[in-house]
């Protein structure tokens, strides 16, 4: 481990930080710096301890408990894509719809002064953070995060009325007004910008662009792992499964009383049926499609401004 290394924010907080709204590519390029010997990854790639409000002790506390394997010569990074969305959308969805704000008029408002204030966060708490600020697609960006959390839905969830009941879908793909709120707390040279079409085209040469950024040494092994996506086959059938079977009155009771071999067996039988299977929202209506990009023309257009990145695709 390189020894040269030193960490730019006070001890335990992040030295770095990949943000970008839900189903940007974060994890896949977390999970491939994490491997690094000069990188301490926090325990939860996603700990969103600075999305609320804590007091100074309970922030550190926090870090210190996210970085316990932290060593000299290390960096410190987390990967909280809460930091530009919102953070309390229905993870655990069994129902064909998705569940409205409390206040669906204000919501979109809402969640962007909330983005506003924890950007003040971390650059109270890591004033010399770099900071990887990842992008997609937003209408594609849009569709994955409505499928991602309804996957668990008993019946397809309806893609145009989920988006008429929720309106954070639409402005979490506002990259450039998110991002301003981040340029008015950071240095525009503490930034790296990139894409999920970069992640999927051409990983060794971003990851070899990331580590110059952090300045760390390039370690070619970090390509050489093998990237799940965010959850495993095996661990999302898990989830589907005790999703729906929390539904069937005496379930937790039966659970609790039943021996773990048994549940594991249970398992390998009802894996296979049509309570674990993954749902996915309808598919996009073409007309839908096209009143999204043309709703993001100009949208796309201020990033592309203020970051330089490609978005010629993003036009259809």
């Amino acid at each position: 481990m390189g020894s040269a290394i030193e960490s730019w924010s006070k001890h335990p907080f992040p030295d770095f930080y990949i943000i970008g709204s839900a189903k940007t590519g974060t994890t896949t390029l977390a999970q491939h710096l994490a491997q690094h010997p000069n990188v301490c990854f926090s325990r939860a790639k996603e700990p969103d301890i600075l999305r609320r409000e804590l007091t100074d002790e309970q922030v550190t506390r926090s870090f210190d408990k996210m970085f316990a394997a932290f060593q000299p010569g290390q960096l410190r990074g987390e990967g909280s894509t809460a930091y530009t969305g919102w953070a309390n959308w229905r993870r655990e969805s069994t129902e064909s719809f998705v569940k409205p704000p409390e206040d669906p008029a204000t919501a979109a408002e809402t969640m962007m002064k909330e983005i506003g204030d924890t950007a003040r966060r971390l650059a109270k708490y890591s004033p010399k953070a770099r900071i990887i600020y990842m992008f997609r697609h937003p209408v594609d960006r849009i569709y994955s995060q409505v499928h991602y959390n309804t996957r668990h839905a008993a019946k397809p969830v309806d893609f145009e009325a989920t988006l008429e009941v929720e309106p954070r879908y639409v402005q979490v793909s506002h990259y450039a007004d998110i991002l301003r709120l981040y340029l008015d707390c950071f240095p525009r040279e503490q930034f790296l910008f990139t894409t999920l079409d970069e992640v999927i085209k051409d990983l060794p040469g971003l990851l070899n662009r990331v580590q110059d950024f952090l300045g760390v040494p390039r370690d070619p092994s970090i390509l050489e792992i093998k990237v799940f996506t965010n959850e495993g086959k095996h661990h999302q059938l898990r989830r589907a499964l005790s999703s729906r079977l929390r539904t069937i009155p005496g379930y937790q009771w039966l659970r609790r009383m039943t021996p773990k071999s048994v549940r594991e067996g249970a398992f390998d039988v009802l894996k296979g049926s049509a309570l674990a299977k993954v749902t996915k929202a309808d598919p996009m209506k073409p007309e839908t499609r096209q009143r999204l990009l043309a709703h993001f023309e100009r949208p796309n257009q201020e990033l592309r401004e203020l970051t330089g990145i490609d978005i010629s695709k993003w036009s259809k």
